[in-house]
């Protein structure tokens, strides 16, 4: 880490900048942050580091200066900088007279020219400086072989002009370089003129006072000073700036009127500082790469020389560390120093560091990687069988299929079509595994890095396999994995895109479509010239949404995006896809290279089915001349009535070659294969009619339990939901039918049963339909039950499936078969292994129960809630309090905020809201009682689904406060701050109208008296602003979240209820002048007078107070 830190010869590491503000004995606030910074940053990159061996520059002001050479030029670790800081406080901002005693404090600063001491505070420096014995007293400030530069700012008294004094030397001129000592610096650049006398420096004696009366908020010149030292190297430089409060602090109260006024115009102009820093630099805080801590709220009490206030400084400063918007700073900032950490060495020529920068890209790849990998991602290729021995030769030998053709030329797409069962999935296993595919590639790229891509979709798997987002994490750990170069090109371009995923030492595992959706576009953005991507992509009439959805998708992909002077980029995709011959796909493949594998695979399927038929019989029937015409016939009938279909070859021969090894004739094999007709239905209503009849009943229990069931059922679980009864306290809607369907499997006080005795349970009941599949995941092995073929789910939703087909009874509701589902993953619900998706799964069932009988099921969530709290309060290593907690740190690899958490915060973000509703309508006062955090703030930060307008406004009918302050921000501001992030989760659920749910939640907080020109975080520049002006900043951010009608309603609905268009917010920008980028929008603003603001709702409380004094003037 120390090595990485430096500023090694030939590297280009993007530079770390360290601005601190001053601010008296506040800068113990500063302290404090940087603490919290330089800890979480620590835990980031997996070792401890100091600010000294982390920043490339470091620059203050006053106390912000002393803190700065302490830090930086001392080397002081930050816990012992604190110890002197606290030391030197109270040592030099010690007056002789009391807090209270003002008249007398006021005559001391009268008779002196200052107010404290100077020479205290020059002693109390030196004695810092010679502390730890390595430094002497009057050791100079300059220290050019030290990696971190540091520099204090002062003012020069003779022209009021600005004086660096550095601890290097840059292009600028020299300011006293070889003459000034460390301890003078530190009296330079804190001899505030309302404090202590100036100091004069050097063979000249120039005469230098505090920098904080002009650059109090030293950030510009950090910036500057970089800029000059390291030219070319400020594109992707992160700067953090720290301030000491933004309120002017009541220095000794009572004192001198100018001095006041004096602190109140260096904090008024500190602020103003940060704001031209941050619009002027708007594209550095755009991309994470400026951020600014600032403690807002309870320092203005402090007086810059109050060193008594130690413990309110702390508080204060810790309080603000727990504002949602601090931690979004601090974890973004910790992400954006891990991604910068990938780039460092870079294009280095030092032959030293080639090793280095080696094992870095591979190690950033990797670590990236492993938060794109998911459970079962190779779940369905490992499933595909292996060709059968010389078949599907003919791709590459074929002229007419094309394909080698297509290997070799600049064409985009080839598309494999066939009927269900042809094979299709077993033919583009076995071609993207082929070397023949790479080296065909590379005939006419021999130049090029070839990076080969797969992925298969699979309905019958779990949701990743079926959707968009596992289909691009699939894709992008790929790319990556063959290609690592990838994520540096891109953290490169754009640290914020690749920041919020990039660690898992962050726990962040989870990504959103939306996250890698633009991962893949900077992906193609920023593609090398050497690189060629290559995909093969099988099953797109298994993805989870329309066919035109993904086709299109693919259409898209195989466009090379343009930069922004209008040139296409370097990226080069081929796309092999395979699917069934729907009709939306031909439309939209046409034009491109296909083939038909059914009317290809004639020949495979002869020397399929000759090779088994013929071994079979001279096996089984030694006697029998395997080389009989007749049964030369009988291969040649198979293979007619095949039609192309390789899973009814398979299955049809299975059943003949067991026919004859039971001793059947070739004339009776003949009869029997004309049992079957040339779909698979028949193969599969024959499979049945194997199945003895008592086991019927079971049979369809267990079908209709795989074809119910969330994901893959482990074997044990299919059983454990075929032998749940529903007992008399399941829901008034099951039937006392359906309460008896169940299998007399795993009793009480019965040995456990094993996995083969439950497998041939499987194989006699089900007649083959169902399958038992062997995985290993994370080392452990992994028993599964499936359909045999995707054709058998899809058999089974049809209505007249089950009597028609299979010639069994009809089976229980799918209520029922969700039921026991939920029944029985909760009965094996266990404290640690799959958690989260058992967990899921349980509230997965239990929400489709919901939806198809229109009722809120509350006492199957209230067992899931008690069942959880038993396994926890036994569970060693599980965290204490609500068991939720230990599923979120679970969940997301990092233990949870500390907020009380119940089971109902857990229902409202899991989406749950029918549930929360009815619990809440029901004791309607523990909505306002619920300790920690309010109920209202988990409705309105939920980060899986959109907004529900009818929770919030449940909430809020049930007393919950929209202004009531958590951890320094209310539910209200939460909303507001997260309002765009609502619109991206509602467009990605593809609900119809996603505005609409946020404008009613708005409007219902609005009509309960939310505070509607309070100041609200916005998390996309990082500044305050006002509710009405988050939709009008930046019309090219907010056309990406909604329409100009939706802007237009959500200004006119906030005016209406008393938005204030003329005040200005952190930016120093009114609503008005936002508005000006919409013509019409500010036309009807300036033409409509603010109304004033509707009354608040009368509350319960007070209702029923009235109705009480009213019933009793009624009786008097």
């Amino acid at each position: 880490m120390e090595g990485m830190s430096r500023i090694a010869p030939g590297t280009v590491r993007p530079l770390r900048l360290l601005s601190l503000d001053g601010g008296g004995v506040r800068g113990l606030s500063t302290i404090i942050i940087l603490r919290h910074i330089m800890k979480n940053v620590s835990r980031g990159l997996g070792k401890p580091v100091e600010p000294r061996d982390f920043f490339d520059m470091i620059g203050g002001t006053s106390t912000g200066g002393l803190i700065a050479i302490m830090i930086g030029r001392l080397g002081l670790t930050l816990d012992q900088c604190q110890t002197a800081y606290l030391k030197l406080s109270k040592r030099i901002f010690n007056p002789s007279r009391g807090k209270l005693n003002a008249i007398g404090r006021a005559k001391d600063f009268l008779l002196a020219d200052g107010k404290f001491d100077y020479k205290e505070l020059e002693d109390a420096i030196k004695e810092v400086i010679v502390q730890d014995g390595n430094l002497m007293m009057d050791e100079l400030l300059q220290d050019p072989e030290s990696p971190c530069k540091v520099f204090v700012c002062a003012l020069r008294t003779g022209n009021s002009e600005t004086a660096i004094l550095r601890t290097y030397e840059n292009d600028e001129p020299e300011l006293l370089y070889d003459d000034c000592k460390i301890w003078e610096a530190c009296r330079a650049t804190s001899a505030a003129t309302t404090f202590f006398d100036p100091i004069k420096i050097g063979p000249f004696e120039q005469e230098f006072a505090d920098g904080g009366v002009i650059y109090n908020n030293p950030v510009e010149l950090v910036h500057r000073e970089a800029s000059v030292t390291w030219p070319g190297r400020m594109e992707d430089a992160m700067l953090i700036s720290i301030g000491t409060g933004s309120a002017p602090g009541a220095a000794f109260e009572g004192n001198i009127k100018r001095i006041v006024e004096a602190m109140k115009e260096i904090v008024t102009q500190t602020e103003r500082t940060a704001d031209n820093f941050l619009r002027s630099h708007e594209i550095m805080a755009n991309r994470d790469l400026y951020f600014r801590f600032n403690v807002y709220h309870g320092l203005s009490d402090v007086g810059l020389e109050e060193w008594k206030e130690k413990a309110k400084m702390a508080d204060c400063t810790q309080t603000y560390l727990m504002n949602g918007e601090t931690r979004r700073k601090v974890r973004y900032g910790k992400r954006v120093i891990k991604s910068l950490q990938m780039v460092c060495f870079i294009g280095t020529t030092d032959q030293s560091l080639l090793h280095l920068r080696k094992v870095l890209i591979i190690g950033a790849a990797q670590e990236y990687s492993q938060s794109l990998d998911y459970e079962y991602r190779l779940h369905r290729y490992d499933d595909i069988d292996e060709p059968a021995r010389q078949t599907f030769e003919w791709i590459y030998n074929d002229l007419d299929a094309g394909f080698s053709s297509w290997l070799q030329n600049d064409e985009k797409i080839f598309w494999i079509n066939g009927k269900a069962g042809s094979g299709k999935s077993t033919m583009l296993k076995f071609i993207s595994d082929d070397p023949r595919t790479t080296d065909l590639l590379k005939l006419n790229r021999s130049s090029h890095t070839i990076v080969l891509a797969k992925f298969f979709f699979h309905d019958r798997g779990s949701a990743l396999e079926k959707t968009f987002t596992g289909l691009l994490r699939a894709l992008l750990l790929q790319i990556l994995e063959r290609w690592p170069k990838a994520a540096l090109s891109v953290a490169r371009s754009n640290v914020k895109s690749f920041r919020t995923h990039i660690s898992l030492a962050e726990g962040i595992k989870t990504w959103s479509e939306a996250d890698l959706r633009q991962a893949l576009d900077l992906v193609k953005s920023h593609v090398e010239p050497g690189a060629f991507m290559c995909f093969f992509i099988d099953g797109l009439d298994e993805f989870d949404g329309e066919d035109w959805v993904i086709a299109d998708f693919f259409l898209k992909l195989i466009v090379p995006p343009m930069d922004f002077k209008g040139i296409g980029t370097n990226w080069k995709v081929k796309l092999c896809l395979s699917s069934r011959p729907h009709n939306s796909f031909r439309d939209l493949f046409q034009g491109f290279p296909s083939l038909s594998i059914h009317e290809k695979s004639k020949g495979d399927i002869l020397q399929y089915v000759s090779s088994r038929v013929r071994e079979s019989a001279r096996i089984e029937r030694p006697a029998l001349d395997s080389d009989d015409a007749t049964i030369g016939n009988l291969i040649i009938l198979i293979v007619e009535r095949a039609h192309g279909v390789f899973l009814w070859v398979r299955l049809v021969v299975n059943d003949l070659l067991q026919s004859l090894a039971d001793g059947d004739s070739i004339s009776e094999l003949r009869a029997r294969l004309n049992m079957f007709s040339g779909d698979l239905e028949s193969v599969y209503k024959r499979m049945l009619q194997k199945v003895r009849p008592r086991y019927l009943k079971e049979t369809a229990l267990l079908l209709h339990l795989v074809e119910y069931a969330r994901r893959p059922l482990s074997l044990v679980g299919l059983f454990e939901a075929a032998a749940t009864r529903l007992d008399t306290s399941s829901p008034s809607f099951v039937s006392d039918t359906d309460r008896e369907v169940s299998v007399d499997l795993i009793t009480e006080g019965s040995t456990a049963i094993t996995d083969e005795a439950l497998s041939r349970r499987i194989r006699s009941r089900c007649g083959g339909l169902l399958e038992i599949q062997h995985t290993t995941v994370s080392g452990k092995e992994h028993v599964t039950v499936q359909f045999l073929h995707q054709t058998v789910k899809e058999l089974l939703a049809r209505p007249d499936a089950w009597q028609e087909i299979f010639g069994v009874a009809p089976l229980p509701g799918s209520v029922v078969a969700n039921l026991k589902l939920h029944s029985a993953t909760l009965k094996l619900l266990n404290t640690h292994e799959k958690l989260v998706s058992n967990i899921d799964d349980c509230v997965y069932y239990v929400t489709v129960v919901e939806q198809l009988t229109m009722t809120v099921a509350i006492d199957l969530l209230d067992v899931m809630d008690q069942r959880m709290s038993t396994l926890s309060a036994g569970a060693k290593d599980f965290m204490q309090g609500h068991w939720s907690r230990e599923y979120w740190k679970q969940k997301s690899g990092e233990p949870p905020e500390e907020w009380l958490d119940n089971f109902l915060a857990f229902a409202i973000a899991v989406g749950l809201s029918s549930y929360v509703i009815a619990k809440i309508r029901l004791r309607p006062g523990y909505v306002s009682r619920k300790k920690g955090r309010p109920l209202l703030h988990y409705a309105v930060t939920r980060t899986d689904y959109p907004v529900d307008a009818k929770l919030v406004t449940a909430l809020l009918e049930c007393g919950a406060d929209p202004n009531k302050n958590y951890q320094e921000e209310t539910a209200w501001q939460l909303f507001m701050s997260n309002v765009r992030d609502f619109q991206t989760r509602a467009n990605i659920s593809r609900i119809a109208g996603p505005f609409q749910p946020i404008s009613e939640a708005m409007a219902a907080m609005l009509k309960h008296g939310a505070q509607v020109n309070t100041k609200v975080n916005n998390n996309y520049t990082g500044y305050w602003t006002r509710p009405v002006q988050i939709f009008l900043k930046n019309p090219e951010v907010i056309g990406e979240y909604f329409s100009l009608n939706d802007v237009k309603s959500a200004v006119h609905t906030l005016v209406s209820y008393g938005a204030l268009i003329d005040i200005k917010d952190e930016t120093n920008r009114t609503a008005l002048e936002d508005a000006a980028w919409y013509d019409q929008l500010h036309d009807e603003l300036l033409d409509r007078p603010a109304p004033k603001p509707p009354r608040p709702p009368r509350s319960p409380l007070r209702d029923l107070a009235t109705s009480i004094w009213r019933h009793k003037i009624n009786r008097s």
